[in-house]
């Protein structure tokens, strides 16, 4: 259980690390045509963004796509051919997002500051389209605080905690419809404790200051469910302070893979209804969901784990259900292993994860494959009533 409960934070903490390219220049990691999933087109603003924005407010418009309202399902916003995405698969991506649900979103890496300019205007992008905005914000990793370079990696510091509130404050400017201060953030509780106990003071701080700027935005964090279930982490929402929902991620295919249940079909709606026995009332939000269609899986394990989601959730009945890609990505490679820490390394190795197998699934976890083609999950996604 301790492996599969960590494996996505594993993949959380390497999506962290610029990948070296050969038409990179040294010096000049950001500025690249190359991106990596998740952190796309990520340049400071520039005329051609401008550009880039008006042009896009224009094809979009003619298209009289409306971004669904009676579903909670969305999706986080990556493009296809990936690291070479053009203007146009940019507005492919927006134009899928709408087809596809009522929300869109990213997962911004909090070290990665030289891509923040191209996250707030993707935020603007996904509210101009009429889908509603999700921000989430990747802080940690394996527990342990992961700030932009040159700052002290634990929330105790008063430099660090000034650059967590002033970057919030940037988002929280465009009024986005929820906001993720932390994702996994049970994580810190488990592999570090003095740091969730640090980072409370600093979420209600963040709390307070995006309901001064925006007060209709809901804020909270995300929690690994299994986790969170396995260890019955029940008091960590009410702990950490003021919240407008609880958020979790699950990558659920390890149950049919170690054998717990014989196949997607025999997953019962009480694997995620436990935790609406706990919270009766809080509103729910799966903020990370998914099932490759690589390694163990395959297309049709892929379509019908998200024919499967209605059902899944019924119980449940998640305010947001947010898929993690909407393309696939090439991004994942052995050679970003060198780049772990020491004791990152040590970590997956006493958690005996085989990374190359998790880079093969992550890849394959888009709803489009990266040339931009359609999956078969991706037909059973915009078909998808989930009743409520």
């Amino acid at each position: 259980m301790l492996k599969n409960c960590h494996e996505a934070n594993s993949i959380s903490r390497i999506t962290q690390i610029p990948r070296k390219d050969k038409q990179q220049k040294k010096g000049d990691v950001m500025t690249s045509k190359k991106f990596l999933p998740g952190e796309r087109m990520n340049r400071p603003f520039s005329p051609g963004l401008w550009i880039l924005i008006a042009s896009l407010i224009i094809v979009l418009s003619p298209l009289n796509v409306i971004a669904k309202d009676n579903t909670p399902l969305g999706v986080n916003i990556t493009m296809a051919n990936a690291p070479d995405s053009s203007t146009e698969d940019l507005t492919d991506a927006l134009s899928e997002a709408i087809t596809l649900g009522s929300h869109g979103g990213f997962i911004w890496h909090w070290a990665r500051q030289a891509s923040l300019p191209f996250r707030l205007t993707q935020q603007w992008l996904i509210q101009q389209v009429g889908l509603k905005s999700f921000v989430q914000l990747s802080i940690q990793s394996f527990g342990l605080p992961q700030p932009p370079g040159g700052l002290a990696p634990t929330f105790a510091d008063p430099e660090t905690r000034a650059k967590y509130l002033e970057n919030v404050e940037m988002f929280a400017s465009l009024q986005p419809d929820y906001m993720n201060l932390s994702t996994e953030a049970n994580f810190m509780y488990f592999w570090a404790k003095e740091e969730w106990d640090n980072y409370k003071t600093l979420y209600r701080e963040a709390y307070q200051l995006i309901k001064e700027i925006s007060p209709e935005t809901k804020v909270g964090v995300s929690y690994h469910y299994s986790l969170f279930m396995w260890q019955q982490q029940f008091d960590l929402p009410a702990d950490l302070g003021p919240y407008d929902y609880i958020a979790f991620t699950s990558y659920p295919a390890w149950l049919v893979n170690d054998g717990h249940y014989a196949s997607i079909d025999e997953i019962p709606s009480s694997w995620y209804g436990a935790v609406r026995t706990v919270f009766p009332d809080a509103p729910i939000l799966f903020s990370e969901i998914g099932w490759s269609s690589n390694g163990t899986g395959s297309l049709e394990d892929q379509a019908k784990f998200v024919e499967a989601l209605p059902r899944l959730m019924s119980d449940v009945q998640p305010e947001l259900i947010t898929w993690i890609f909407l393309h696939e990505t090439d991004y994942f490679q052995p050679e970003l292993l060198d780049l772990l820490s020491e004791q990152e390394q040590q970590i997956i190795a006493e958690l005996g994860i085989d990374m190359a197998l998790l880079f093969v699934r992550f890849n394959g976890m888009g709803l489009r494959h990266l040339d931009g083609t359609p999956k078969p999950a991706w037909f059973s996604a915009i078909g998808l009533d989930f009743g409520y």
